[in-house]
């Protein structure tokens, strides 16, 4: 029975130097992880100072302006809600497909993340939006050459369009339209379209090959192009032009705290079988003031390498903790970097037996 209670005792003490250890761990994260994810006052000030001003003069019909504004503040961060404002401002200033894209990650982020306040009007105004911006814009096809050839670059008004989008209607706003095709070893194509709304421009590309050296500057031969309008219905499932906004959280961004949990789960696991292995060479000595008591010299032998196990597992639980607890953080902040809700806060706190951390905010 004495050595029960013994036993029970050690658990006890590893139970709550594990404790302290992991919560002392997790403060020092969230102090370190504070700067990279949250805002300065200042800057929270300033954002909410933009986007006062930017709802101001969006009421008053400036909504350029108020665009302009818009866009500081999601630099600072970017929330649902001011994304819904930003796709707003775009469909004001005739900015249908920039419109578009910040409409749908807008509905995509609020489906994401259920702790956004007003979801469903979010969801509604978004969704209107980018229904309003599809009714508005036009399309450009771009066809008739070989996406295989080496460096191929196709543009339309200077974005990069994948290759595997030739031949595919791609939505544009309307107006002028500039399309570009290079590769190598061929003459740079050039050709300059007016997109009408609800209509699609197909734009059939002829490269040549490059002539000899001295005659690269010769000009290029106007027929190479056959621009053609023709209407055609609007399509959802265009591809929108405009590079959109990267999303705050992404599978790479997450492989990072994944790792890291894994191997604080690993070395945690390791500081419990360094303490089940002391718990067995241990045996049936019993620890005094005065030392260690064993039955005979078998038992003494058995129970030396007792104190490197027990270190071991100290050491090994101890990093364990930390590491999960580290992984657990950083995988929570880089999923809620466009979260409506405040970011974590910690603070330290007095215990009887100790010291300890309070975390506020929502997860």
């Amino acid at each position: 029975m004495t050595n029960d209670v013994r036993w029970f005792e050690r658990c006890a003490a590893h139970v709550r130097l594990f404790g302290r250890c992991s919560s002392l761990a997790f403060a020092l994260l969230i102090a370190a992880a504070r700067p990279a994810y949250g805002q300065s006052e200042t800057d929270i000030a300033m954002r909410r100072q933009l986007i006062e001003e930017a709802t101001a003069l969006a009421r008053s019909g400036q909504n350029e302006r108020a665009l302009e504004l818009a866009t500081r503040a999601s630099r600072i961060r970017m929330t649902p809600s001011l994304r819904a404002f930003v796709a707003a401002q775009q469909l004001a200033t005739q900015r249908f497909v920039e419109a578009i894209s910040s409409a749908d990650l807008c509905v995509n982020e609020v489906r994401r993340d259920a702790t956004v306040r007003d979801a469903e009007r979010l969801v509604e105004d978004c969704a209107r939006v980018s229904q309003q911006a599809s009714s508005r814009v036009g399309r450009v096809r771009v066809a008739g050459f070989d996406t295989s050839l080496p460096n191929l670059e196709v543009r339309v008004n200077g974005a990069s369009i994948n290759a595997a989008l030739v031949d595919v209607p791609i939505i544009a706003n309307p107006g002028s339209a500039v399309v570009e095709v290079a590769a190598r070893g061929y003459q740079p194509f050039r050709a300059t379209v007016t997109i009408e709304p609800q209509q699609t421009v197909q734009v059939t590309v002829r490269l040549e090959r490059e002539a000899a050296a001295g005659s690269a500057d010769r000009a290029a031969d106007p027929r190479q192009s056959v621009v053609s309008n023709a209407a055609a219905p609007t399509s959802n499932a265009a591809t929108t032009l405009a590079p959109s906004r990267p999303r705050a959280t992404s599978a790479r961004s997450r492989v990072g705290p994944i790792v890291v949990m894994i191997a604080g789960g690993a070395t945690a696991a390791l500081g419990g079988a360094m303490f089940a292995a002391q718990v067995a060479t241990f045996g049936d000595c019993q620890q005094t003031p005065e030392g260690n008591r064993c039955s005979g010299t078998t038992s003494i032998e058995m129970a030396r390498p007792a104190v490197t196990f027990n270190r071991v597992a100290i050491v090994s639980t101890a990093l364990g903790a930390s590491a999960l607890a580290a992984g657990v953080l950083w995988f929570v902040l880089a999923s809620r970097t466009s979260s409506e809700t405040p970011a974590l806060t910690a603070a330290p706190v007095a215990l009887a037996d100790g010291a300890g951390v309070a975390i506020g905010g929502v997860l």
